[in-house]
């Protein structure tokens, strides 16, 4: 029963979110219109951390020098200045509107949504504005709507992938062709940015800056990389 009512109330939320954002795009996409000055527009929907990283670098990269308008969805887990690394050619927009601003508020509340509803609630706006683009881009021929796999397929092939899960399944290919041929501008964060970052961290660990600090990265023996 319990289990039900969860599902029923999921349901009912989505629907909501939907006709929210059907109020509530169309004002940001005339607030935010000057990312139709570019031919180029990529939707984002957070997938993980990794693959954010990776997305963003091989947008940048693999249209460099052009620009991109990057329409950056906030979720309760996503990092806000991870997409002004790439500003040399990416334009940020930041979404984050209402229904992210009642996610986050429910997510951190007594209620302490899951993860996985929180994420399901934000991509269904994001798949509702990523819809209108593509509705747009099919009667205005100058604009190209992005999205991860349409990306993967453009990307140069390269014969060894980058890395893949347990069961071989390949997430991407040719990104090491990109770095190893140097296309495009390494990632960097704005120096105002920057401060913003250093001062947060340093509010939470005061040392961190005052000793040097390595970064590991853990792999399971069993996933092939490259890295």
């Amino acid at each position: 029963m319990k289990h039900l009512l969860l599902k029923i109330i999921v349901f009912l939320a989505k629907n909501f979110i939907v006709l929210l954002g059907i109020i509530e795009i169309p004002f940001f996409l005339i607030k935010n219109r000057k990312l139709f000055a570019n031919a180029t527009i990529c939707p984002y929907h957070m997938y993980s951390f990794g693959n954010d990283i990776l997305y963003l670098d091989s947008i940048s990269r693999l249209f460099y020098p052009n620009r991109v308008s990057l329409i950056y969805f906030m979720t309760p887990r996503s990092n806000r200045y991870l997409p002004f690394c790439f500003v040399h050619n990416i334009d940020v927009f930041v979404y984050d509107g209402l229904v992210y601003k009642i996610v986050d508020l429910v997510k951190t509340s007594k209620l302490n949504m899951p993860d996985s509803i929180a994420f399901s609630m934000c991509e269904t706006n994001y798949l509702f504005l990523r819809a209108v683009l593509l509705v747009i881009s099919a009667f205005i021929s100058k604009y190209h709507v992005l999205t991860f796999y349409i990306t993967s397929k453009v990307l140069p092939i390269n014969k060894v992938y980058y890395v893949s899960d347990t069961s071989g399944d390949v997430y991407g290919y040719g990104y090491l062709y990109l770095l190893k041929n140097k296309i495009g501008l390494n990632p960097k964060l704005p120096d105002d940015v920057a401060q913003i970052v250093q001062k947060a961290i340093h509010a939470v660990y005061p040392e961190f800056f005052t000793k040097p600090f390595v970064t590991l990265l853990l792999v399971d023996p069993i996933v092939k990389t490259t890295f």
